[in-house]
């Protein structure tokens, strides 16, 4: 069945006429389609699902983005990426998580002080926090992939993201206080989010170079 979908339609991308560039819902996106009809305001769609995967997308697509437009994250898609993070795999279901979402900006600003590769967090419109409970046998694990949850849901939203490392880092408790966080619970990660002002494209090694099957 094709995909009936109300867009603000912008542009045709490259030769190949399928691939479309638009807007849905205020997100631009560009993607691979087969386009059945058109008319001034509806545009009907034939997904290709073999060309285009959504969350494989989301993955590949994903950099680290530390300059950040001044422009707010709205509250529903703040509060989606931390819906994200409490869904993320974690050991025995444990769940040993608490997450946390800055927009202030003399807190942010605080934070970033307190790092020593975080410096552009003050920039950002949202530091999400990730702890975890350093009592659980897995916490480091869990709290890491609730982590890279929020990434993705980031780029999702079309919005930029950088980790920041909390494990281990000498400010990883100051970072606790500040934010009040009760112990035992520790600093796993820090994550910048804001809407990007640069297109980092940095060169990734090849699936042949980091790969293989059954045995090295």
């Amino acid at each position: 069945m094709p995909y009936l979908v109300k867009i603000d339609y912008k542009e045709r991308v490259g030769d190949d006429k399928n691939w479309v560039a638009f807007e849905v819902n205020g997100r631009d996106r560009t993607c691979f389609h087969k386009v059945v009809w058109e008319r001034e305001d509806l545009t009907c769609f034939d997904i290709r699902r073999d060309s285009m995967n959504e969350v494989t997308e989301v993955i590949k697509t994903r950099r680290s983005v530390r300059e950040f437009e001044p422009k707010a994250v709205p509250q529903d898609v703040v509060r989606d990426i931390l819906d994200c993070a409490r869904l993320a795999p974690t050991a025995n279901n444990v769940q040993p998580w608490i997450f946390g979402a800055v927009l202030d900006d003399d807190l942010k600003k605080e934070i970033s002080e307190l790092t020593d590769h975080g410096k552009f967090i003050k920039g950002c419109a949202v530091c999400f926090a990730v702890f975890a409970d350093s009592t659980t046998k897995y916490f480091l694990e869990d709290g890491s992939a609730a982590t890279e949850n929020i990434l993705l849901a980031c780029t999702a939203h079309g919005i930029g993201s950088c980790w920041v490392a909390g494990h281990k880092k000498p400010y990883a408790e100051s970072v606790r206080k500040v934010l009040n966080v009760p112990e035992p619970y520790t600093l796993i990660a820090l994550v910048a989010a804001g809407y990007s002002r640069q297109k980092p494209s940095p060169k990734k090694k090849s699936l042949q170079e980091i790969t293989f099957f059954e045995r090295y």
